[in-house]
């Protein structure tokens, strides 16, 4: 976690009149076009350590980094100049969920990217080809703290034609991805990360969808060994918006 801060940052200046978008220090992990195509045309991107958010520190069983961090973290999106931010990274909403406990106010609107897409989707619905597919969506632990967001997650897959398959392993069962403990516990971790995978091909999915990058890293390749494609939920909208293709 304190590699985070060292990451290399960069302010990529787009359209002042359209929300600016941070990435965090997701960017390494991001598949090669998760970021493109209409939805994210001439936005600023913000992305490296100066803009790392802290919430990984909870997942480790440690709090006081987020607290001590909260207005650097407030300040550095606020440095981007934009009145909204659109955080890719469920971790930076979850940690935006923690300022009122903080007492600290945002100078800026942030906003999920769920929730982003999801008004860009009812906006340009002329442009959505409905992708009709099931996918076993792999909920991140930090939508712990924006539970606001699932019921807008199930609009947006509403929109583009995508059934999130009923499964054991999502929304309120959500079973952590393991990635950060799988080579630490493999013994104890592997079998779940394996159940994982078997719950969402049993349940029928064509595809597992990850909101976060980290998640993907860690299932990706044995989703794909067992028949689930691994898709980015921006790649999974930009499908939708005829884009990209549904891998086959």
């Amino acid at each position: 976690m304190d590699a985070g801060v060292e990451v290399p940052s960069s302010l990529e200046r787009g359209d002042d009149s359209k929300p600016a978008l941070s990435l965090c220090v997701m960017d390494p992990f991001l598949p090669k076009d998760a970021i493109g195509g209409q939805m994210f045309d001439n936005m600023t991107i913000a992305k490296g350590g100066d803009y790392f958010c802290y919430l990984g520190y909870v997942h480790i069983g440690m709090d006081s980094p987020l607290k001590a961090n909260a207005k650097r973290f407030v300040d550095a999106l606020a440095s981007i100049g934009s009145k909204e931010v659109v955080l890719l990274h469920a971790d930076c909403h979850a940690m935006i969920s923690k300022m009122p406990e903080y007492g600290i106010e945002l100078p800026f609107k942030a906003i999920h990217i769920v929730e982003y897409m999801k008004e860009y989707v009812q906006e340009h619905r002329g442009n959505v080809r409905p992708l009709g597919r099931k996918i076993a969506y792999q909920r991140p632990c930090a939508s712990r703290y924006s539970t606001e967001i699932e019921p807008v997650l199930d609009e947006l897959f509403e929109l583009i034609g995508v059934e999130r398959v009923e499964r054991k392993y999502d929304r309120e069962s959500a079973q952590c991805c393991g990635g950060l403990f799988s080579r630490i516990y493999p013994d104890r971790i592997k079998p779940m990360m394996e159940a994982n995978i078997r719950d969402g091909i049993e349940a029928g999915a064509d595809a597992m969808v990850f909101l976060c990058p980290l998640c993907m890293g860690a299932l990706a390749k044995p989703a794909s060994d067992n028949g689930l494609k691994p898709i980015f939920i921006t790649q999974l909208v930009r499908m939708a918006l005829g884009e990209l293709a549904f891998p086959v």
